[in-house]
């Protein structure tokens, strides 16, 4: 179930990534334009810029965790008999799950505190700026776990 729940997950963010992408170049594209050809900056844009980048960053590092595409230093585990990768890995997937829990908690939190807090000129507030943390942080956990388990499925001789 777990599989397919961070597959249509992963297709989520896959997508919303390619959409804050976007919204995040025809931002910046609209502001240069506005401001160095018409003499006349969208006031928003800045903010909105902002907003659109954070969110596809951090749902890009969701694609990046679930494709494995993430640098790894192998040659070390590479030297150790593949019962102690095993071992290795389930414990680096625990520890990631730890992370990743510890992440979305603190996210909520800041979230919540600073709900008040507003954008000058947006009037939305700046939570919106967080808020992309902790949903990825959850995803992510998930993402985490699926991985763990799928390390103590492995056998021997597919690691």
């Amino acid at each position: 179930m777990l599989p397919k729940i961070n597959k249509y997950l992963f297709k989520s963010i896959y997508w919303l990534t390619a959409l804050f992408s976007f919204l995040f170049f025809i931002m910046v594209c609209l502001n240069v334009f506005t401001r160095y050809v018409l003499k006349t900056p969208i006031l928003v844009s800045i903010e909105l810029s902002r907003i659109f980048f954070v969110w596809s960053c951090f749902f890009a590092a969701g694609i990046t965790l679930y494709k494995q595409g993430h640098i790894a230093i192998s040659f070390i585990t590479d030297l150790i008999p593949s019962r102690g990768r095993r071992m290795i890995g389930f414990i680096t997937e625990a520890l990631t799950v730890v992370f990743f829990t510890g992440i979305h908690a603190w996210s909520v939190e800041v979230v919540v505190k600073i709900w008040k807090s507003e954008f000058p000129v947006l009037g939305i507030s700046q939570s919106w700026l967080y808020v992309p943390l902790a949903l990825i942080s959850f995803v992510m956990l998930l993402f985490s776990i699926e991985r763990m388990f799928n390390v103590l499925k492995t056998t021997h001789t597919q690691i």
